[in-house]
């Protein structure tokens, strides 16, 4: 699984909190919110709501 990540969104830093509590080894992909990078076709593909996380 890749785990599609924004450093300083409160949401996703719930699922890295369950991913740690877990101690689950999971690939993170930084996605930058501030730049927009979550309406790039390729996050788009992955992710029609343009949100973070996702999975």
């Amino acid at each position: 699984m890749k785990f599609y990540d924004c450093s300083t969104a409160p949401s996703p830093r719930r699922a890295r909190i369950f991913i740690a509590e877990k101690g689950l080894e999971v690939e993170t992909i930084e996605i930058d919110l501030r730049n927009g990078e979550q309406m790039a076709p390729a996050f788009r593909a992955i992710n029609a709501n343009c949100t973070v996380p996702s999975a």
